[in-house]
């Protein structure tokens, strides 16, 4: 009932008067014009924003970009990798830093860019002496200060 109250108020209607070509300028009617964008505001934040941790493990190897396999503890004289994948939306490429240290004393620090991606992998890795007993510890640090990772595997003779 309701529609047909609806359908009948608009055939009642009086036609309204067609608009001419003669109406207002469209200048008149358009938006104001855009503001610059300041793109220094946007390349710092986007330097600032800090680069995400997706994937971390301890492994024997690399294959195919990829982890062989996840190590639970190392041996004395076995290459243990540290493979990471890192979102990095910031705009620009970065750097991370892996430090490893055992017993408490610094052993190989290295630093790996990291281009602009939703997920880019990328590995290091460190030596076990034969002369390493306790835990081989990595800190993964990126260019701003934050620690991404933090992790210890033990070495078992």
């Amino acid at each position: 009932m309701a529609l047909a109250f609806l359908a009948a108020s608009c055939r009642d209607a009086a036609p309204g008067p067609v608009p001419s070509a003669t109406a207002a300028p469209l200048a008149t009617l358009a938006a104001p014009p855009p503001r610059p964008v300041d793109t220094r505001a946007v390349e710092d934040e986007l330097s600032t924003r800090p680069m995400e941790l997706l994937r971390f493990r301890f492994t024997s190897g690399i294959e195919q970009r990829e982890p062989k396999d996840e190590l639970k503890a190392a041996r004395p004289g076995q290459k243990v990798f540290a493979f990471l994948a890192i979102r990095n939306r910031t705009g620009q490429k970065r750097t991370v830093t892996l430090a490893w240290t055992v017993g408490g004393e610094a052993r190989t620090t290295l630093d790996l860019d990291i281009d602009e991606s939703w997920q880019f992998r990328t590995w290091g890795y460190n030596t076990v002496s034969a002369k390493d007993r306790g835990a081989l510890r990595l800190e993964v640090t990126d260019d701003a200060g934050n620690v991404l990772v933090e992790e210890e595997l033990p070495i078992r003779p």
